[in-house]
C-alpha cells in the first residue's frame, strides 16, 4: 500500500471515531483535506473537500431496507429521497443526495463467472457497511456498448436485449454528436460507470478507495471483498454536487466573477432547480418493461420476468457551462431561454413550474419571436402525445474540467431513459435545428444551446439489480 492509500485507510478510520461518522474540520489538515478529495494540489479536488467540510452526516443504520431492495438499480425514491413543496412557488420537488462520484473504467480482461461473482460481492460489500439510503450510499454500475461487444457472445446479446416497440431499434445505441456538439465532442467507449450518491462525499471515496485503491476497508472497518483493482483501468472519475445554496458557495470561494449574481438558494449553477416532480418521468417509467402510464403500452419488447425488466439506459455527458455569459443576461431573459417566452416568475425566482406545454409553443415563439425556451424545445422529443415525461435526470454541479486540473463549472448531466433512442430524440429537439434555421434564430437565443459545450458523451445500460455484475457473461462458454 503506498503513502497516499495509507493515509486514506487511516484517515476513514479516525472519521469512524468522530462523532456523526464526520472527519473533524479542527483535525483536518491542508494534506489530509487533499487525499479525501481524491489528490491534486489545486484546483476541483480542493473545492471539494472545501465544500464538504461542512457536511454533517447522520449516523448510518446498517443493514437491508425494510421491505427489500428495489428492483431497478436506479430506484431510490421510496429509500429516504426527500421530496418538499417550494414555499414561494408551490412547486413540488425532489431533493437528491447532496454528492456524486461517477468512475468510467475499461476491463482489463474478460470477465467470467468468478469476476461476475466478486463483483457482486464487492457491491454487497458496500451495501454491508452503508444503509441503502443518502445518509448512506446509493450504488450503480452500467455498461457501454463496448462491454457487451468485446465479452459476451453477440447471439445471447441478440436474444436477451430488448428494442424500441416503435422503431425496433435496440434500446441500447452508440452516442451520438448532436448540432450542438463540435468535433471536438469525445464518444468514449468505456465499458462500465460506476454511480454512487450520497449525502457525505466521504461516503462515496471511502467506497471508491475500496474498490480501486486497495484500502481494504470500508466505513473503518476490514472488506477485502471490495477489492476490484486489478479489474478494472480507470478512465475518468467525475465528482460534483447538487444543494440550495452550494452552487453559491463553491463560485465564491473558487472567486469566480459572477458568484454574487447566482441565487443563494440555487441547487444548480445555471439558478434554477430542474427535479421539479411534473417535469420528470417517474422511476417505473424509465424502466423498459414499465408503461410510462398505466393507460399506454410500455415502450420496449421487454417484458416482465426477461433478463433485462427492470433495468433501463443511461446517458452520460460532461458539459461546461459559460456562466459568465450566462448571467450577463437579466434574470427574465435567463428565465424565458431556460424555460419558454411566456414564463411567468418573480424576479430571482429558483423554483419554476415546468409543466406540459399543450399546445408546445416552440415554433410560434421561434417564428414570431424569434427565440426559444429550452424547456419548451426539449418537450418536442422529451414526452409522449399524452404528455407523460420520459426522462429521468440526475444531473449535478461539477468543478471538473476533465481534460486538465483546472477548475471549471459545469454539469455531469446524466438521464435515464426506456432506450438511448429517446434520450437521442430529446437531445435533437432541444437543438432545435429545425426551428433556427426555417425562422432564423440566432444562437444566442436557442434555449441554453450556447451556454453549454459538452466535451464528451456515452450511452450504458443499466441492468436490474439481480444482474447488476456482469450481465451475461453466465452465458459464455
Amino acid at each position: 500500500m503506498d503513502e497516499q492509500q495509507s493515509q486514506s485507510a487511516e484517515d476513514h478510520r479516525a472519521a469512524q471515531s468522530e462523532p456523526e461518522n464526520k472527519v473533524s474540520p479542527a483535525r483536518l489538515s491542508r494534506r489530509r483535506l487533499l487525499v479525501l478529495a481524491g489528490g491534486g494540489a489545486a484546483g476541483a479536488a480542493a473545492l471539494y473537500a472545501w465544500l464538504a467540510l461542512s457536511e454533517r452526516p447522520r449516523r448510518v443504520v446498517v443493514g437491508p431496507p425494510p421491505g427489500g431492495y428495489p428492483v431497478g438499480q436506479y430506484q431510490v425514491a421510496a429509500y429516504g429521497v426527500r421530496t418538499q413543496v417550494n414555499g414561494q412557488s408551490a412547486v413540488d420537488e425532489l431533493v437528491p443526495p447532496t454528492w456524486n462520484l461517477v468512475i468510467t473504467a475499461q476491463l482489463t480482461r474478460a470477465p467470467d463467472r468468478r469476476e461476475q461473482q466478486r463483483l457482486e460481492s464487492a457491491l454487497h460489500a458496500v451495501e454491508s457497511a452503508y444503509a441503502y439510503s443518502p445518509a448512506g450510499i446509493f450504488a450503480l454500475v452500467a455498461y457501454g456498448l463496448p462491454y457487451f461487444r468485446s465479452y459476451v457472445r453477440s447471439a445471447v446479446y441478440d436474444a436477451h436485449l430488448p428494442h424500441m416497440r416503435d422503431s425496433g431499434a435496440p434500446v441500447l445505441v452508440d452516442a451520438i454528436r448532436f448540432a450542438g456538439d463540435t468535433s471536438a465532442t469525445q464518444l468514449e467507449a468505456n465499458d462500465v460507470i460506476f454511480h454512487l450518491r450520497s449525502d457525505s462525499l466521504d461516503h462515496l471515496l471511502d467506497v471508491q478507495h475500496a474498490f480501486f485503491g486497495r484500502s481494504g476497508t470500508l466505513a473503518g472497518q476490514p472488506a477485502p471483498a471490495a477489492d476490484l483493482a486489478d479489474l478494472f483501468r480507470i478512465t475518468t472519475v467525475r465528482t460534483g454536487f447538487v444543494g440550495a445554496g452550494l452552487p453559491r458557495r463553491m463560485a465564491e470561494q473558487a472567486k469566480l466573477a459572477f458568484a454574487t449574481k447566482i441565487p443563494t438558494a440555487a441547487p444548480l449553477f445555471m439558478g434554477f432547480t430542474s427535479t421539479q416532480r411534473l417535469g420528470q418521468a417517474s422511476e417505473q417509467a424509465v424502466a423498459f418493461d414499465q408503461p410510462p402510464d398505466p393507460l399506454l403500452q410500455p415502450l420496449t419488447t421487454a417484458r416482465p420476468g426477461d433478463y433485462f425488466a427492470g433495468g433501463t439506459t443511461l446517458h452520460l455527458s460532461h458539459l461546461l457551462e459559460d456562466l459568465e455569459a450566462w448571467y450577463a443576461l437579466s434574470y427574465d431573459e435567463r428565465a424565458a431561454r431556460m424555460f419558454h417566452m411566456n414564463v411567468v416568475a418573480p424576479q430571482g425566482r429558483v423554483s419554476v413550474q415546468t409543466s406540459w406545454l399543450n399546445p408546445n409553443t416552440s415554433a410560434l415563439d421561434a417564428e414570431q419571436r424569434h427565440a426559444v425556451g429550452h424547456n419548451e424545445a426539449v418537450q418536442r422529443g422529451s414526452r409522449t402525445p399524452e404528455g407523460q415525461a420520459l426522462q429521468l435526470r440526475v444531473d449535478f454541479n461539477t468543478m471538473d474540467r476533465l481534460d486538465s486540473s483546472d477548475a471549471h463549472p459545469g454539469v455531469h448531466f446524466l438521464a435515464f431513459t426506456a432506450g438511448s433512442e429517446i434520450f437521442h430524440k430529446s437531445r435533437q429537439s432541444m437543438d432545435a435545428s429545425d426551428l433556427a434555421g426555417r425562422y432564423g434564430v440566432p444562437a444566442s437565443a436557442n434555449g441554453i444551446n450556447s451556454f453549454i459545450h459538452a466535451t464528451r458523451r456515452q450511452n450504458f445500460l443499466v441492468p436490474p439489480r439481480r444482474h447488476r455484475a456482469f450481465p451475461l457473461v453466465e452465458f459464455n462458454p
